[in-house]
This record gives C-alpha cells, structure tokens and sequence, in this order.
C-alpha cells in the first residue's frame, strides 16, 4: 500500500483524498485550523445553531459527481423550493428569470423579451450563423454575443453564469461551462435551434418522470455538510488528516515527494496538490518550473460572501433571490433568499427573519 499526500483541505483535497484512501495510504495537510475551503459554515452568532452555509450554497443537480458522492456518504440530499423563483434586475426593476432557456438562452425571443427589450429581441431570433470554430473550444460570452447579440448574453447569461463560476462569462469557456451548446460552435450551426431540441428534450423526461428535475441540490444545514463526512469517512479508511500544517515547498528524491512543512518532512509515493494555483506554482517552482509558470498565470475572480438574519417586520419577501448583471453598476452580484430558497431553514431560523446573502 503506497503513501499518498494531500495538501490542501478544501473540497477538492479531501475528495481526492477520500477517493485515494481505499487503496492507499493518506495524509491530507491543511495550512488553517479549518477544513473546507470555500465550503464554509456559520451559525451566525448561535442564531442559526444548524448552521448555514456562508461560502457555495448548492451543487448542480444534474451533474453526477456530487450526487454520487452524498450518496455513499450517506447525506440525504434536499432540493430549492419550487414555490419560489428567481429573478434579475434589468434597468433598476426586477424580472423573473424565463425559464425554458439553457443557461440563459431562450430556443425564443419572446421568452426573453420582457427582460432584454424589443429591439435585443429582434436581434436575438435573427441569430447569426457563424463558421464552424478552429479548435475544439471557445469563450463562452463572445460565441453567444456575435450569435445572438450582447444584450442576452450581459443581461442573463453572464449573471447566471457568475452566480455559478465567479467571474464573466467573456473570460469562461464554452465547453466547461455550457457543454450542451458546443456542438452548434463545432459544427458552425444553429444555437437557437440546439436549445429548441435541447428543451424538447428536458420536456420529455419530465413527462416521464413526472416532475421536473431540479437544477440545485445541496444537505440540510448546507452544502458544506460534505466537509465533515469526507473527514470522518478519509480516518475511518485509516487516513490521517492535519489542520495547520503549512507546507513550505516540494522536493524529489528518485521516485520519492518530499513535501517540506513549519513541522517534520514528509516523504510519499504520490502526491496531490489540492490548492490555488498561485499557491501550487510557488510549491512547484523548483521541480516542474515550467508547470509552475503556466498556473502563475491562471486568473481568479475576487469575491466576498455577507450573511445577515434580517428582521423584515412582517414584511413578506417575494422570490429566491435575484441576479445583478455587472451592466446595472451596482455593488453587489445577487442577493439570495435563504429562507425561501430551502424549505429546511423553516425549522431553524426564527419566523419572519429570512437570511440573505
């Protein structure tokens, strides 16, 4: 059974972690005094005793990954509320965000036309088409633009698409990002019509089932309740996990890692680095420089989380939540409901005092 070390206790780390230590065994070291990463809980200052997410609330339903995972660490997956719906703001009014779109994009113009205005609308239906892509990949907010115009992509699917990836969709790939529609870049054909069959699609296999598939899912108490289950299952598997071990550079010696900390050396058969990667590339300078250099050169999205329990005096709040597309010149990105978004919050934050952040 060979040694493997995991640096860096995020959820990335301690998935991999999780995954590896059934045949092998690991060590995952964590810089800070708390695992997670941006995976993060608060009880607002015991208001919430449960506990709340303060970082990522949900993952996407209807990608597998996360599915699987809760279900061997035997999390009971809850689903947004469907009595509430969320909306954007567009020209200082909120709208409801259309629903038959993927991602933002409507297979019609009328879906999006209250939203986006007349003349968006116009342009939007006389869809461009534009020659099959070189390559096999492309920005996502450009694509969409040429073909369709700038005014869905800024004021719907750049907000979605934040609220999910943090950053602009002009910078986000096509492929990475909103896979379904890569064929009509590859093929140089239709969007439009890719989304009609793609909701036609999605129609079917809700007749089937009865019931529309949720887009959100996350646990009760928050998403974050996948940190302490990977902790617990990464020992029960005999891996050991260590909080404020800081990790100061890599070495190689032959087939050895050596991973160099504020405490002892450890030496491993593999290595994982689960961490930024600005803070993979200093750890990598000295044995992969050239690896080092090109992740110096990713770019990150800076944002910040504010969690609040409002007193609304009675006042009743309408929808989830809602969107600010970076066109509206305002402070903040979205603005969630939490206490109408997941039904499970009914029974842990006091009447009348929804939380919003």
């Amino acid at each position: 059974m060979s040694q493997i070390t995991v640096v860096g206790g995020g959820i990335s780390g301690l998935v991999a972690a999780y995954r590896l230590s059934a045949d092998h065994r690991v060590t995952v070291l964590e810089s800070g005094d708390l695992l997670g990463g941006c995976l993060k809980a608060t009880t607002l200052d015991g208001g919430v005793p449960v506990g709340i997410d303060s970082g990522a609330e949900a993952s996407l339903n209807r990608r597998p990954e996360t599915k699987i995972l809760a279900a061997e660490l035997g999390l009971a997956s809850v689903f947004p509320s469907t009595r509430h719906s969320s909306q954007v703001l567009s020209r200082g009014s909120l709208h409801a965000i259309p629903k038959r779109t993927i991602m933002g994009v409507p297979a019609e113009a009328a879906e999006v036309e209250s939203l986006i205005g007349t003349e968006a609308a116009a342009r939007l239906a006389a869809e461009r088409i534009t020659p099959p892509i070189e390559g096999d990949d492309v920005s996502l907010g450009d694509f969409l633009s040429e073909r369709l115009g700038g005014a869905i992509v800024d004021e719907l699917v750049d907000p979605l698409l934040g609220g999910v990836y943090a950053g602009r969709c002009r910078d986000l790939s096509l492929a990475e990002t909103v896979p379904a529609l890569l064929p009509a870049a590859i093929e140089g054909t239709s969007v439009l019509d890719l989304v009609a069959r793609l909701l036609a699609a999605r129609d079917a296999q809700t007749a089937s089932t009865g019931n529309p598939e949720p887009v959100f899912m996350s646990f009760e108490g928050g998403i974050n309740r996948l940190i302490p289950a990977l902790h617990e299952a990464i020992v029960l598997d005999g891996g050991t996990v260590r909080l404020g071990a800081g990790v100061t550079g890599i070495d190689r010696d032959g087939e050895r890692w050596i991973v160099r900390g504020e405490g002892d050396d450890i030496e491993s058969d593999g290595l994982v680095l689960a961490t930024p990667a600005h803070v993979t590339a200093g750890l990598l300078r000295s044995v992969a420089p050239e690896s080092a250099s090109r992740l110096g050169e990713i770019p990150y999205a800076s944002t910040a989380l504010v969690a609040a329990l409002v007193d609304l005096g009675g006042v009743e709040l309408k929808g989830s939540g809602f969107l600010v597309p970076a066109t509206e010149g305002t402070f903040i990105k979205a603005s969630t409901f939490v206490s109408n978004k997941w039904p499970w919050t009914a029974d842990h934050i006091p009447a009348g005092r929804p939380w919003c952040g």
